[in-house]
């Protein structure tokens, strides 16, 4: 299938797709271009192409296949599965997902034991099946509307940059802009960069960095246990809080961030502390202490994995150098 003729399907379907291309990206995969780049790109995925990621499925050749409760018409539910023959999973997408978790299951596990404070879950190291394959995949690419997982035909070919354009909500999803080169979308900022490695497999830099998962010992107070579980949180005036819980001798925080683009990580973290009867003092002493375990653990790393090789293994290594930039 030509590029022109699926955006010929998708505008017949109800999307919008005006001064579009679609080109070699600089890393050698496909992305998204104006083609005039003195005129703004447009592009609508109305809701009738919306699918939910659990509708998804494989059949007996790995090609995805749409389930046949989720969409009525057959046009849509052929226009995506051409797609994803074409222009996603079965072009690339399996390979390059089954590539990376064979790369990441050869590691040695001393260094799986640190990608797992660094919030991997220990499933990530099994040899998956092609189904938790496409799991893995359509993280990368699903975008959360009304608390539902949607992937989105065409956006999801948009390469990321933190300096890309948001997408908009309205009647589906839109993307608009001017761009004198590859079209960019900034997927999302506000995880730390291990979790955006962990999600979409490549290296970007982000709005904050995350504790490793860690628990000590503190005077007075009792154990801390500290997670990555950035998911478990609570909105407070804009913000989004780790839950924290405290009894006799243990406090337990589902994340920690130690530095924010706001520079408000120790602000937010003593005021946390202050919450369970812990003065800005100790708080502080405590914030500083993470903050140095997490520098040990990351030289740990480094020096660990010096002598391995591989694509995953140096990105690996980025970010840890990255975290330890900040940090210090």
């Amino acid at each position: 299938m030509k590029f022109e003729k699926f955006l010929d399907d998708f505008r017949v379907l109800g999307g919008v797709a005006n001064n579009i291309d679609c080109l070699q990206a600089k890393d050698g995969g496909r992305g998204l271009f104006a083609f005039n780049p003195n005129l703004p790109i447009q592009i609508h995925c109305p809701p009738n192409l919306l699918l939910e990621c659990q509708d998804i499925q494989l059949d007996d050749q790995k090609h995805i296949k749409v389930s046949e409760k989720a969409i009525n018409s057959k046009e849509i539910k052929s226009f995506y599965e051409d797609f994803h023959k074409h222009f996603g999973w079965s072009a690339g997408g399996f390979d390059e997902m089954r590539g990376f978790y064979n790369e990441l299951n050869s590691l040695p596990g001393e260094i799986k034991k640190f990608l797992s404070i660094f919030g991997w879950p220990n499933s990530s190291f099994n040899q998956l099946s092609d189904n938790e394959l496409l799991g893995h995949y359509l993280v990368s690419r699903q975008i959360n509307i009304n608390s539902k997982q949607i992937i989105m035909p065409l956006i999801e070919m948009i390469n990321h940059s933190p300096n890309g354009n948001n997408y908009v909500f309205d009647d589906g999803v839109k993307f608009n802009g001017h761009f004198k080169g590859e079209i960019f979308a900034n997927y999302n900022c506000h995880v730390d960069m291990f979790h955006f490695f962990r999600n979409y497999r490549f290296v970007s830099t982000t709005n904050c960095l995350l504790s490793c998962d860690v628990s000590f010992d503190f005077p007075s107070i009792g154990r801390i246990f500290i997670s990555r579980f950035d998911g478990i949180a609570n909105k407070d005036r804009g913000l989004t809080l780790p839950q924290v819980k405290k009894s006799d001798g243990k406090v337990s925080i589902s994340f920690v961030e130690l530095f924010n683009k706001q520079g408000r990580a120790l602000k937010i973290f003593t005021e946390l502390m202050n919450s369970c009867n812990i003065p800005f003092a100790k708080a502080t002493e405590i914030f500083n202490g993470i903050i140095e375990i997490n520098i040990q653990v990351l030289n740990a790393f480094l020096d660990k994995s010096n002598k391995l090789e591989g694509r995953v293994i140096d990105n690996l290594r980025t970010i840890a150098k990255t975290h330890l930039k900040i940090l210090n």
